[in-house]
Formats: C-alpha cells, structure tokens, sequence
C-alpha cells in the first residue's frame, strides 16, 4: 500500500467512506456477494481497534474536506493498516506535517517496523531518514547514485550524494537590516470560518521593505485565510470586515489582477489547485497571472502574446532554476511534484517582485534546490521585498525570518525576533500554549 505525496481521499465523503471506498474485496462470484449492503458498525469496530492500536484520533463521520492535513494523513495510513498490508510506502509523508506530528509519524513508523511491516520512505528530508531508516539508496537524474548504511553516514554527505556537489547545508549569508516602509499591513481582519478553513480573529499585522515576516502554525489554523487575504484584499470587505493596505493603497479597489499588477509574487501551499494548470505546458503556466508581459499591441487591445519572446524568456529560467525537463512545450502534468514546485518558484521569483507571499516554498523539494531558493528569497529581501513567509517547518523559518509570528485558531499567539527564535518556545505557542 501506498500514501502519497498529495493524499487520495475524496473531500467530500465521510473519514469512514474513504477507508471503505476501496477496500472491499471479492467474495466469490454471485452477484449478492457484490451487492450486499455494508456492515458500518463492524467496519467502525475494526477501525477503532487499529486507531487504539497505533494512538490516533479520527472522527469517522467527519467530511475529510473538513479536516486538518495531519488527521487526512492519520486516515491514510488507516486505510493501509485496514486492508492488511505488510509493505508501506510513504511518499513525503511529513511535508505538511507539525514539528510534533512530524515527532509522533516518526516514531509511528518506527512501530510499525517493529511489528514486521517493511516501510519505504521516499524523503528529502535528511534528518529524518536517518532517524527511521536501515539503509538509504540516494537517486539522482532517475539512477541510483549510492546506497548506504544511515547509521554510517552523515546529513551532509547525504546531501552532497544527493546533489552531485557540496551542498552548504546551516545558515545562509544575509545582509544587513534595512527595513522599510510598509509593504503590507492588516488592521483588525475578521474571516468567517468556511469548509477547510480556519477564519480570521481580529488580526493585525504589518510587514515592511526588506524584511521576512514567517508565519509559523500547525496547518489550518488560519494561515490560508491570511494568505488569501492577501492575495485578494478585496475578498476582506467582501466576506469579513477591518481593513487591508499594500503600499499603502487601501484593499476596498484591490481584486487579485490589481495586486498581480503591483509587482506582487504568489507561491501558494496547494500548487495543484491555486498555482497551476497540470494538463497545460510550462509556457502555458508561465503566462499564469502574467501574460500582460508578453501582450502585442497597445494595452487596451493587447489581444496577442508574443509567444517567441515568453518562451526564450522562460527557456532561460527553467535552466537557471534548474527545473527538470527544462522544456517549455512540456506538460507541467509531467513534472515531479519537486519540479512543479521549482517551477512556480522560478515563475514568480524571476519577475523582481517588490513584495512575495510565499507558502511552503520548498514543500517536496530536494536540498540542492532549497538552498538556492533559501539564497534567491534572501536576495529578494537584502534587494527591499518584503517577504510573507509560511511554513510548516520551524528550521525553513528559523533560517529565513527575520521575524515569526504564531498563529493558532486564526489568530496571532506569540512574536519572536531573530534574536529570539527558540524552537521549544515556538513549538509550545504552535499548540495553544499560553494562548
């Protein structure tokens, strides 16, 4: 069985649909062993005895749409235990995981071994490969580069086999300080909570000119709506109430094509729904937001885009961001979720944006490829952007921020400057502590 990188549930079925859906199996051949209703109740039974067995919580009658990323992963490994199987494949299994659900997967997986399941781990994330793994075969270019014993190998030659060079894996040079005005504020936002989201409880914030604001919270506690309004500040007066500025204009007038028209680079957490077009190509996806850049003719009637120009264009940053087939006719379909993710990246870093809302940038990307978009979002705000940084990861904003907020249950919980980030802190804040 397998639980991949972007979860297979259905969001509009119940936690307990989703483990049926799929699950049964073939009696024999009279067609009332295929049409005989379910047994709910034992199926729920059944569930319940494997949820105590491994420490989860899932409320079964529950939309999975509903539901927080790490409980949709709970299900998905449910739906494994439930059918039996005794080998486990996991696809980035902790990428939108907490520190503290990361913590608990681990030592789940470690478990599991234990009980006799053999586990395959498909991760960039090298800490935790060598906490769980046996051994560790490294692919790089679709060929196996090396494999080696974890307890016989450090992170950082890991990361160099991975890379094919020595990667610099701690912190990255920064500039100085030099904060400006304010690129972005909100003063007193209220979202009403929705279908997979949190909402928004009064909440203000200011983020200035050369400064990287991280956005710390255990998924789905509200940093979507931040995000969004961001995004669309008209969506605020429109859904909710308090008031959003970007560059000092107010949010009233600003619909999405107005902040897109602003210079502003967007990089949401869900590339698949909010970034791209899968079943288009690269250059396709390129024009995304952006196609004003490529318009013939006078503006008003600017009907044709210069396709020569936008491919060259793209050519260029495909190679220098490394994105693999660098080929602007490719279907982005086609891509790896890693590469899709270097994609949107280079789209929307390559354009000089004077301010970037940036959720998960290097969500199932490898370390080579972190580090030069750690270095390139680092540049952007050493240069005067204003950077709104969301991450799950504690170490991506530890190593980037300049400043980290915490939110929980839609609202702000704790501040921490750089000279304070302590990750025990920010973790206990993440879970409503002191709240």
């Amino acid at each position: 069985g397998m639980v991949h990188q972007h979860f297979m549930l259905s969001p509009v079925h119940s936690a307990l649909d989703n483990v049926i859906l799929g699950a049964s199996q073939s009696h024999g051949g009279a067609l009332w062993e295929w049409v005989k209703p379910l047994d709910r109740a034992t199926v729920l039974r059944a569930l319940d005895r494997v949820c105590a067995e491994v420490g989860f919580s899932i409320p079964w009658s529950a939309g999975v749409g509903s539901l927080p990323v790490g409980i949709q992963q709970q299900i998905e490994i449910v739906k494994l235990l439930y059918a039996g199987v005794n080998v486990m494949i996991f696809d980035e299994p902790t990428a939108v995981l907490s520190p503290d659900e990361t913590s608990r997967f681990l030592g789940l997986i470690t478990r599991l071994n234990q009980a006799g399941k053999t586990i395959i781990l498909i991760s960039h994330k090298l800490r935790e490969i060598r906490a769980v793994a046996h051994d560790v075969t490294v692919i790089r270019k679709g060929a196996s580069v090396g494999t080696v014993r974890a307890s016989e190998v450090s992170e950082q030659g890991l990361a160099d086999l991975m890379v094919g060079r020595h990667v610099r894996l701690g912190s990255l040079a920064r500039g100085a300080d030099r904060f400006g005005d304010v690129a972005a504020e909100l003063k007193n936002v209220s979202l009403p909570k929705g279908t997979g989201t949190t909402g928004l409880s009064h909440l203000s914030l200011r983020l200035r000119a050369g400064e990287i604001l991280g956005v710390a919270g255990v998924e789905g506690n509200g940093q979507n709506d931040l995000f969004r309004s961001l995004r669309d500040p008209a969506s605020v007066s429109r859904l909710g109430s308090g008031a959003v500025s970007l560059f000092g204009r107010a949010s009233d007038d600003l619909n999405a094509s107005d902040v897109r028209r602003m210079s502003v680079a967007i990089v949401p957490g869900d590339r698949l729904r909010e970034a791209v077009l899968p079943q288009e190509t690269l250059l396709e996806n390129d024009y995304l937001g952006h196609d004003s850049d490529f318009a013939v003719g006078p503006e008003a009637c600017a009907i044709f885009l210069n396709e020569e120009k936008a491919s060259a264009r793209l050519q260029r940053v495909l190679d220098e961001y490394d994105v693999r087939p660098a080929d602007p006719s490719a279907p982005l379909g086609g891509l790896s979720g890693g590469n899709q993710q270097k994609f949107v990246m280079a789209r929307e870093l390559s354009r000089d944006p004077r301010l970037l809302l940036v959720a998960q940038p290097t969500r199932g990307v490898d370390v080579g490829s972190i580090e030069r978009i750690y270095s390139e979002i680092l540049r952007r705000r050493d240069q005067g952007s204003a950077v709104l940084l969301i991450s799950s990861q504690l170490e991506e904003l530890m190593e980037l921020a300049d400043r980290i907020i915490v939110m929980y249950e839609g609202r702000i919980v704790a501040e921490f400057p750089r000279g304070q980030f302590d990750e025990g802190a920010i973790g206990l804040a993440m879970g409503g502590a002191g709240r």
